[in-house]
């Protein structure tokens, strides 16, 4: 190759991977003693303070989903994790909720994703109104 060349194709490569950069994560606020939740990859997680008990996290996310007018399909809670697995009662485009808890270190965490893609603006939503339902 002549040096032009070469230089083009080098160039090409550091555009190349500048576009790579890999996924984007998205960071905000959510409720009244603002939580932070990072939305990435298609699921928006955040950790709640250990005094919140992943029994009450299911909880609310049932009754959230239940007012959204989506049907729990799956529940499961113990102690230490719950999931809760729902879908839309019409023919949305989100197929599927899935919102899990489970105790980690300094806390309890949060997970929500919506299939098919994920819809950041959904997750954060419901996040949103189950801080409002668990009093924060």
């Amino acid at each position: 190759m002549t040096p032009p060349r070469l230089r083009l194709v080098g160039m090409c490569g550091l555009a190349i991977l500048a576009g790579c950069a890999g996924p984007k994560s998205d960071i905000g606020w959510h409720g009244q003693e603002q939580y932070l939740a990072v939305y990435r990859m298609g699921t928006l997680h955040t950790t709640l303070p250990p005094d919140v008990p992943v029994h009450s996290v299911i909880a609310a996310a049932e009754m959230v989903l239940e007012r959204r007018g989506y049907t729990v399909t799956s529940t499961d809670a113990t102690d230490d994790r719950g999931h809760v697995v729902a879908r839309p009662n019409d023919g949305r485009q989100i197929s599927k909720v899935n919102i899990t808890s489970r105790l980690v270190d300094g806390g309890t965490a949060i997970s929500i994703r919506t299939y098919p893609g994920g819809h950041e603006h959904v997750a954060r939503d419901m996040l949103e109104r189950m801080l409002t339902r668990l009093g924060h």
